[in-house]
């Protein structure tokens, strides 16, 4: 069953995505979402993890006027309008906040577009396909939306110039099967507890999140674990390498400022070197509360 429900305040549509789905996370639930793995998903929805709006998520927000003017412009018969809702499937428990709806010359019906504003040299990595993240995106739209048609509209920006592309998403009965089958296999996981594996590169800050604190006077036994006995030592190298290299990065940065002198600016070919005054003012460490991860080989504490 659809429902719509008016977007009226951010904190409340955050707290609405927790109960679905969304649209924007069917990539990182099937794994192929580069910036978010599928346990920080899993543990948002169990509410193991706060629910946030990302730096991203605010910019895409913000940037959505800019795209739309583009759209306007650049497809000047269009008719597109931001419908600010969040549309849901409450039983497939599938949501999408979708960007613009559009009325399009040669297309009956309504046609879904999702903005998405990404840097030039990322785009142009991209090679002319976006990630099937993002299609998957659109493809989740446009089925809860029953759109006639959808678009990935990508604005990339650069220091001086932003570009507008459009790619086509057609509907597609076989995909959206499969997305009514991602979801309830989700869904069917949360309800049993089950979770990912972790993806340790991505998943730093939500694995703290999930143990925020230690249970006094607890110790487990973890000497049959053989991944730590290959991670522990190679742990030790590498802050033994960080520290080397800082020290000489160090007395690299003393030997450019005694050539310096008194200079505030220094010419070599290629490069710029600067050395200004400058005043930082002066400011108090908020208080913290949580866990530090503390690590030594025994007899060397």
């Amino acid at each position: 069953m659809i429902e719509r429900r008016a977007i009226t305040t951010i904190p409340l549509w955050l707290e609405w995505r927790r109960s679905f789905l969304c649209a924007s996370e069917v990539a990182a639930a099937v794994g192929v979402d580069e910036y978010r793995s599928p346990l920080s998903l899993y543990a948002e929805k169990l509410g193991l993890t706060s629910v946030v709006e990302t730096p991203i998520m605010r910019r895409g927000r913000h940037f959505q006027e800019a795209a739309r003017s583009y759209i306007s412009e650049e497809c000047f018969d269009w008719r597109v309008y931001d419908p600010h809702v969040f549309v849901m499937d409450t039983e497939k428990r599938l949501a999408c906040t979708p960007d613009l709806l559009a009325e399009v010359p040669g297309r009956s019906g309504i046609c879904n577009v999702q903005i998405k504003t990404i840097s030039a040299p990322k785009f142009e990595e991209w090679h002319g396909v976006p990630p099937i993240g993002y299609t998957l995106q659109v493809a989740t739209e446009n089925m809860l939306l029953d759109a006639n048609h959808g678009y990935l509209a990508v604005l990339a920006v650069s220091t001086y110039e932003a570009s507008l592309h459009l790619f086509d998403v057609p509907r597609h009965e076989a995909a959206e099967k499969k997305l009514a089958a991602v979801a309830k296999e989700f869904w069917d996981n949360i309800a049993a507890g089950r979770l990912p594996k972790p993806d340790y590169r991505l998943d730093a800050e939500a694995i703290e999140q999930m143990h925020p604190s230690a249970r006094k006077g607890e110790v487990i036994d973890l000497s049959g674990d053989n991944r730590l006995a290959e991670i522990l030592p190679y742990r030790e190298t590498l802050k033994k390498r960080i520290k080397a290299v800082g020290e000489e990065l160090e007395a690299l940065n003393a030997e450019i400022r005694d050539k310096l002198g008194d200079a505030e600016e220094a010419e070599f070919p290629g490069w710029r070197i600067t050395c200004r005054n400058q005043t930082r003012k002066s400011y108090t460490v908020p208080e913290w509360s949580g866990r530090k991860l503390n690590i030594s080989e025994r007899g060397k504490e």
